[in-house]
């Protein structure tokens, strides 16, 4: 430090010297120091802005002002302000949002309502500018009135189907007094008097709101403009009147933190539960339409289908000319055309007599999946291709009291089951009957009683089975054995209800909330789930109001909810060799 100071003052000619060893001084000094040490990083900042100034101050009242900065300890960067931020009431015209040093300036671009208390919720969309630290759901608050609206509404928005929170749903208030719209075009027509979002938790709190009557809604706002006018959009709605109400539990007066979910529901004496779900289109539909290789066809609607009929346009038919096969659901029909050497189609759509829709279809080439070596080896042997013919045997193993499937990729023509042979443990058996499954003729089960941990050899013959094109099977052996049934466990619930609740869809769910098991009840009852695989299971009820045996989704201008669903409270633990008995009380 004294060399430093004085340097400036040495007059001798020796002076440049002096400069130089003190420069190579230095330079070796931080060679040693940087050869000898690691720079480290030091702990990351987790830490997110705060506000430390609002001009004019959050709850404000007689607020005139058409400004607002807000200035952080930090610089901070701005992240999808339209999207994050929400003002309630909303206004016309956007707030333009711009950074000017440490200050986030807010233009407010139309006059304000007299006599309100105005919020701006400001999600995550400001975010320290080095690590991108969020600060969540900041509230600025002010008022143009003498004092600050003080009451709230709080609540949850769950997917109506799964009883899933749903995250990032614009919640809507309106006020019924207006002499304009009608109560029911409030969502179509009008922007909301207040306005908030849910959170990951689905939760949600609309606070400083005035002490009036008015309606709740939830909404997936796809196009963000707070309106109920897109046919995909998902909307939620409560059937009463909602009145905003004072917390049951006192709070501090704060804006930058939010109570637990357990405080969070107990702190109103109405919270509010909206079910989120897609409107209804009770119109039917063709949703796809798709040609295929051999010959054929998918239809996919929107609905099952009752009555269907179809006609060819392009070609004279007759009542054999194809084979249909539908879906369980009875919303998707696979057809093949017994004639092979069509390449477009044009057929005519029918629904219970009335002509629905006509389709052109183009047929496609058959496709080549083989390698160049097969092809190869095939134009050297004109061999015909082979029927392919799947089964339900996984790992060489079928469940108890599960039958052995014969699955074929088109529907057949003739199918033999004298020639097949069965080894089943020491014994030998000739010939064995399949029953086809369906009109298609696709899937054949076998008729036998096979027996717990027994091995079974199915042998197959060339050309036991034809298709509808001619193709028949190469020689096939199967292999498998039936599981212990001690790998298994059972489920046995004693369902009970009261009459109101009825008639009941109970699902059994897996980890992934797939279908199990799914039965129909119109009256309390036991029921028996048998061998399940040892795994983690869930039931799901549906009161089917409209008894068409499906969930039905609601309709916002029929004033219908969603059927109710209802989860049981009990997760199932299914081990193997073990039996699990419950109560399953709906009240």
């Amino acid at each position: 430090m004294h060399l430093c100071r004085n340097f400036n003052k040495v007059k001798s000619k020796s002076g440049h010297i002096v400069r130089l060893v003190l420069v190579l001084t230095a330079s070796v000094f931080f060679n040693y120091c940087a050869n000898q040490v690691s720079p480290g990083g030091g702990p990351t900042d987790i830490i997110p802005p705060e506000v430390v100034k609002c001009d004019p101050p959050n709850f404000s009242t007689t607020f005139a002002k058409r400004r607002i900065q807000l200035t952080f300890n930090e610089f901070v960067e701005l992240k999808q302000a339209n999207q994050q931020i929400i003002v309630s009431p909303p206004m016309k015209n956007q707030p333009d949002y711009r950074l000017s040093g440490k200050s986030l300036i807010i233009d407010l671009n139309e006059e304000l309502i007299p006599l309100t208390t105005y919020s701006i919720f400001f999600g995550n969309a400001i975010a320290d500018i080095t690590e991108g630290n969020p600060l969540k759901d900041f509230l600025y608050v002010f008022s143009t009135g003498n004092y600050i609206d003080s009451l709230s509404v709080a609540g949850e928005v769950l997917n109506a189907f799964t009883l899933n929170p749903e995250e990032e749903v614009f919640v809507m208030l309106y006020s019924l007094n207006n002499d304009t719209v009608s109560a029911d075009s409030l969502p179509v027509l009008m922007r909301p008097l207040y306005v908030s979002k849910s959170d990951k938790e689905g939760r949600f709190r609309l606070q400083y709101l005035k002490n009036e009557p008015m309606k709740l809604f939830a909404l997936r706002d796809l196009n963000s403009n707070y309106l109920f006018d897109l046919p995909e959009e998902e909307i939620a709605f409560v059937d009463k009147i909602v009145v905003p109400e004072i917390p049951l539990i006192f709070e501090p007066d704060t804006t930058d933190t939010e109570p637990d979910s357990l405080v969070y529901s107990n702190l109103y004496q109405d919270y509010y539960a909206l079910k989120l779900f897609q409107h209804i289109d009770s119109t039917q539909r063709l949703i796809a339409s798709e040609a295929f290789y051999p010959p054929g066809f998918r239809l996919v609607f929107k609905y099952p289908v009752d009555s269907l009929s179809l006609k060819l346009m392009n070609f004279t038919d007759d009542d054999d000319w194809k084979v249909e096969e539908w879906n369980a659901t009875r919303d998707s029909l696979r057809v093949w055309l017994k004639m092979a050497d069509r390449d477009s189609l044009s057929v005519q759509i029918s629904l219970s007599d009335t002509i629905f829709d006509t389709v052109q279809l183009i047929i496609p080439e058959k496709p080549d999946i083989r390698s160049e070596r097969q092809r190869r080896r095939s134009n050297q042997d004109e061999s015909p291709e082979r029927l392919k013919v799947f089964t339900n045997v996984k790992a060489r193993l079928l469940n108890p009291k599960e039958s052995l499937i014969l699955i074929f990729e088109h529907p057949l023509t003739s199918f033999d089951g004298s020639q097949i042979t069965i080894f089943a443990g020491q014994d030998t058996l000739k010939g064995v009957l399949f029953d086809a499954d369906s009109k298609s003729n696709r899937s054949y089960s076998l008729k036998m009683d096979l027996e717990e941990e027994n091995s079974y050899v199915f042998i197959i013959p060339d050309s036991a089975f034809f298709n509808l094109y001619g193709q028949t099977n190469d020689s096939l052996r199967i292999v498998f054995s039936i599981k212990p049934i001690a790998e298994f466990g059972n489920l046995f619930i004693n369902l009970q209800a009261k009459d109101e609740f009825f008639p009941l869809i109970i699902q059994l769910l897996d980890g992934r909330e797939a279908i199990v098991h799914e039965l129909y009840f119109t009256t309390s009852a036991e029921i028996r789930f048998d061998l399940l695989t040892p795994a983690t299971y869930t039931l799901k009820a549906i009161h089917d109001q409209w008894t068409n045996k499906r969930w039905d989704t609601g309709n916002y201008w029929n004033k219908r909810q969603p059927e109710d669903v209802l989860i049981c409270p009990i997760e199932f633990q299914i081990r193997s060799n073990w039996d699990v008995t419950e109560t399953w009380l709906i009240e």
